[in-house]
């Protein structure tokens, strides 16, 4: 009895140390898994401080870049003030910090010196970000009366940022296409880009709005200036707010219609006459038609440049630049 007492004893010690060993084994996998994971995320969190770290050298340079140039400007505007003979040289500067100068061709930007041990590093929202700018004007236009139609046109008229809007979107798609140009212009230069890349197809989308759907109001719009100009505010009043409750009174419309009609000889049963199917296409025909009698073509360029449009678009404009900064 004695001897089968011992045996079992010996066999049970066994076993306990088998399970010891495999607790053991358990535990010291639990711990290289913690490391591991504890490994990667360090690398990880390593990676976005060096990009930060980056960024900031970059902001820290071109700061004191900027501030070194106006440090040597000073005196020679300082001499010429006291000679009166020589007229200190104006530099604007564009928008993502690039400097236009006085000697160069209207509208080309030149990138300011970045020294060459630090090489530029370029970040825009707007282009980077592959998702279309609120501002643009995306959705389509619901076939309605044509009153109806023009006052959401002139509702679109506003300076707002963070609203769909026709000044927005020239605006969004001018700052954007100066953004790729700047990057292409670093990239050449050895820079680089922060956080994401230039999406052609998104370059594409914000370029047919504007030719597509915003020229095309544009030119609807300038007519409608001409014969109710009451409806247009000044870029002070132009808010999302003030514009979007518009409304074209569609009896004082129709008269105007009408006359438009009768100069042109068209039709009395005409679309344009009838209240319950004229339509934006049909009084772009009809626009069309008084260009081809008068021979001359109005182009978006002469609208953009006159008044009231040049106004509200400069104004929508700086509001845009002043967010995508």
């Amino acid at each position: 009895m004695a001897e089968e007492d011992a045996e079992v004893a010996h066999k049970l010690a066994k076993v306990a140390t088998a399970d010891q060993v495999a607790a053991v084994r358990v535990a010291v996998d639990n711990i290289s898994r913690r490391l591991e994971v504890h490994a990667q995320s360090q690398a990880a969190a390593n990676v976005r401080a060096d990009a930060a770290f980056a960024g900031l050298a970059s902001d820290k340079t071109a700061v004191a870049t900027a501030a070194a140039s106006m440090a040597a400007a000073q005196p020679r505007r300082a001499t010429s003030r006291a000679g009166g003979t020589y007229r200190g040289a104006q530099c604007a500067r564009a928008a993502g910090g690039s400097v236009v100068s006085p000697s160069s061709p209207p509208g080309v930007a030149v990138l300011a010196a970045v020294p060459s041990a630090a090489a530029a590093v370029f970040s825009c929202p707007l282009v980077l970000d592959w998702a279309m700018p609120v501002e643009m004007m995306t959705a389509r236009m619901t076939s309605r009366p044509l009153n109806l139609q023009l006052a959401e046109m002139v509702a679109l008229c506003h300076v707002s940022i963070d609203e769909p809007g026709l000044f927005g979107s020239v605006a969004c798609l001018r700052v954007y296409e100066e953004g790729v140009e700047r990057i292409k212009a670093l990239q050449r230069d050895g820079g680089g880009v922060l956080h994401g890349s230039v999406n052609t197809k998104k370059s594409e989308r914000m370029d047919k709005v504007v030719k597509n759907k915003g020229y095309r109001y544009l030119k609807e719009l300038y007519w409608l200036h001409g014969v109710m100009p009451q409806l247009f505010m000044p870029p002070a009043e132009a808010t999302y707010q003030n514009m979007k409750g518009t409304s074209v009174d569609a009896s004082t419309l129709q008269a105007i219609l009408n006359r438009e009609a009768d100069a042109l000889g068209l039709a009395p049963g005409h679309a344009i006459r009838v209240v319950t199917k004229a339509r934006s296409n049909t009084l772009r025909a009809l626009l069309a038609a008084k260009v081809g009698r008068a021979g001359a073509t109005i182009t978006v360029e002469h609208i953009l440049s006159s008044s009231p449009f040049s106004e509200l678009l400069a104004q929508a404009e700086k509001n845009v630049r002043q967010k995508y900064a």
